[in-house]
């Protein structure tokens, strides 16, 4: 159904590879540095941006496939883009995930995913940028500050339930970001 609405292919399951779950609780996460030296200081294009999202702060160590970018200089839209929808999934919970670790590993990275709050209908293209969360938290994954803000998990508890799926775009034409229907 979901492939239907967006008119892109949206599976639980890709290259037969899946996470340990679809539905789950979506938590609050901070910015990802995008390269060495990259600080609260440097990390919004906007002043609104900046009002907007400061407050969540930004991550003590790297995301799980380290820097967007090896400098400022390099850093570029798309990389941007990268961890400002990211996500944090429990990549280790997959099957199969510890005797396949590489393989996995890159599977993974910067895997696109769709992401739907099932009380409002909102949805995002989104990539996985992070592992996580532990399963002690009682979290199944995280937003990135920017992705909480568009699907409306800011309610003071940051946390909620949510959808996400594999997004099939072997081409990479599909844009991160918010989408409509």
């Amino acid at each position: 159904m979901l492939s239907r609405i967006f008119g892109f292919k949206v599976t639980p399951e890709l290259e037969e590879k899946r996470l340990n779950r679809n539905y789950g609780l979506i938590g609050a996460e901070q910015h990802l540095a995008r390269y060495p030296g990259d600080t609260l200081s440097t990390h919004f294009d906007s002043e609104e941006d900046r009002k907007l999202y400061w407050q969540s702060g930004m991550a003590p160590g790297l995301g799980a496939w380290r820097y967007f970018a090896s400098s400022k200089e390099a850093l570029t839209d798309l990389d941007k883009d990268r961890e400002k929808y990211y996500i944090a999934v429990q990549t280790f919970l997959s099957k199969d995930f510890n005797a396949r670790f590489a393989e996995y590993r890159d599977f993974y990275k910067y895997r696109k995913m769709l992401v739907v709050n099932p009380n409002n209908g909102q949805a995002i293209i989104t990539d996985i940028a992070d592992a996580g969360p532990a399963e002690w938290t009682g979290k199944n994954l995280g937003g990135s500050p920017e992705v909480m803000h568009y699907l409306e998990r800011v309610d003071g508890t940051l946390r909620g339930p949510v959808l996400y799926f594999f997004i099939d775009d072997p081409d990479d034409k599909i844009k991160l970001g918010p989408i409509k229907y």
